[in-house]
């Protein structure tokens, strides 16, 4: 959003003296590019400090790494809004209808990008944010031992028809009471569901001990599978570098490979402007 509106009058307030210079030797590309180049910086440098700021404010997972990985997801996104805010400003008319065009732009990002609504991924996909979105949740973690665990890739039926002993004794590491235990299944919020007297080995009232342990499971389990079902896209296992390595390299080339639709789409709508 914020990339879209720094950049929507670039071309729009340039638009007689474009007119002007066409007219003598002034070419599409070199014009385009001359705006393109700045967003880049801008975007480079927006995304550096949004970054920086949040690493001081917020304890941001993981160390250097996750702050590069961040930094250029947040960068390329930037860098995503800008071209899409000099697209606004090439198909403008006028400067009024610029902010409009552009905020008509901006909302099936947000809204279609499948961070704020679960939305089908043949709707998400040609949207910028949602790869963005995508790349952020995987550099996290958040999700990271969910995708690990086989026991959440049966099929729901299969799931439903485990006893605590048997995921147990399948090793489940984010399912039965090991969805409790952040050490094995590092879940947000799941942890609110956990206490220290449902893992005692020698209960007072067995009956209610065990009431309160399938309770409490229960919680977590449908706490993680309601994300799991409508975010489980963006969830990957980061202890896999090769999982890991191709769901960032994925996003970030469809983030990229936006960029460069939405330029070329820049340069066919000033390209129709100069015939004219």
């Amino acid at each position: 959003m914020i990339g879209a509106l720094a950049m929507v009058r670039e071309f729009v307030k340039e638009s007689e003296v474009f007119k002007r210079e066409r007219l003598v030797n002034l070419k599409v590309l070199p014009y385009v590019l001359s705006k393109m180049w700045v967003a880049v910086l801008l975007a480079l440098y927006q995304a550096l400090v949004y970054t920086t700021i949040h690493n001081l404010a917020f304890n941001m997972p993981g160390g250097v790494t996750e702050f590069l990985l961040m930094y250029v997801t947040l960068a390329l996104a930037t860098l995503a809004g800008m071209t899409l805010g000099l697209l606004a400003s090439a198909v403008s008319p006028n400067a009024n209808s610029a902010p409009l065009l552009v905020i008509l732009l901006i909302v099936p990002q947000i809204v279609l990008g499948g961070a704020l609504i679960a939305v089908p991924p043949a709707v998400s996909t040609p949207m910028s944010a949602r790869w963005g979105f995508e790349a952020l949740v995987a550099i996290s973690g958040a999700g990271s031992d969910v995708a690990a665990d086989a026991c959440w890739q049966l099929p729901e039926e299969e799931r439903n028809a485990l006893s605590l002993e048997q995921k147990e004794a399948m090793g489940c590491s984010c399912m039965g009471l090991a969805a409790l235990d952040q050490a094995s299944c590092d879940f947000p919020s799941v942890g609110q569901f956990d206490d220290p007297a449902l893992h005692e080995l020698a209960p007072a009232d067995p009956t209610q001990w065990q009431i309160a342990r399938t309770t409490a499971v229960s919680k977590a389990e449908s706490l993680i599978n309601r994300f799991n079902d409508d975010f489980g896209w963006a969830f990957v296992n980061k202890e896999s570098p090769s999982a890991y390595r191709s769901k960032l390299l994925t996003a970030w080339g469809a983030q990229a490979g936006i960029i460069v639709i939405l330029f070329g789409l820049t340069l066919a709508a000033m390209a129709r402007k100069r015939q004219k």
